[in-house]
C-alpha cells in the first residue's frame, strides 16, 4: 500500500478484541503511528477489550465453553502462548512501554468492565459489534466528533 500511496494517512483504525499479536502491533502498527505527517500512516488507532474476567467468563457459543482468545494464544500461535494485543493481561505490559507514551495521544485502549460508562456496554467478544455504545463510540472516532443527530447507531439498528 506504502508503494501504491506513500503519503496516503489512513485516519483510524479500531479493533474490537484483537487476536493479533502484541509483536504484530509492534511491527506492523505502531511504525505507522510514529511515521511523519507526510508519510503513509496512521492517524489514530483504538483498541476495545474486555476486562481479564469477562475474557475469562467469555465463551464461543454452545461450541467451545471457554474464552477463544486465551484458546488461540495457547494452542494456535507459533510460540506459546503468544501475547496477544486482545487480552488484558497481555496488553497492560505494552501500555508500560515508554514508546507508547510518544502515541498516547493517538493510541487509545477501552477495556469493557460490565459496567455501562458510554463507551461500551459490550460484556463478550460477540458483544462489540452488536453494543449501540461501542459502536457510536467507533463512529464518533470515524467522523471525529459526534454523527448529527438522528444518525447514530441505535438498538434495533444493530440487533442482527
Amino acid at each position: 500500500m506504502e508503494d501504491l500511496a506513500p503519503t496516503l494517512r489512513i485516519g483510524s483504525c479500531t479493533l474490537f478484541a484483537p487476536a493479533a499479536s502484541v509483536a504484530l502491533f509492534e511491527s506492523h502498527f505502531f511504525p505507522y503511528l510514529i511515521s511523519p505527517r507526510d508519510t503513509f500512516g496512521l492517524d489514530r488507532m483504538q483498541v476495545f477489550n474486555l476486562d481479564d474476567r469477562l475474557e475469562q467468563a467469555d465463551t464461543v457459543g454452545q461450541v467451545y465453553r471457554k474464552s477463544l482468545l486465551y484458546l488461540v494464544a495457547n494452542a494456535f500461535e507459533e510460540t506459546v502462548p503468544e501475547a496477544l494485543l486482545g487480552l488484558q493481561k497481555d496488553l497492560d505490559p505494552l501500555l508500560e512501554k515508554d514508546k507508547i507514551e510518544v502515541v498516547k495521544d493517538r493510541f487509545s485502549v477501552r477495556i469493557a468492565d460490565g459496567n455501562p460508562d458510554g463507551w461500551s456496554e459490550s460484556t463478550t467478544h460477540g458483544g462489540f459489534d452488536n453494543d449501540v455504545a461501542t459502536m457510536n463510540t467507533l463512529l464518533r472516532t470515524i467522523l471525529g466528533g459526534e454523527p448529527e443527530p438522528g444518525t447514530g447507531f441505535q438498538t434495533q439498528t444493530l440487533d442482527y
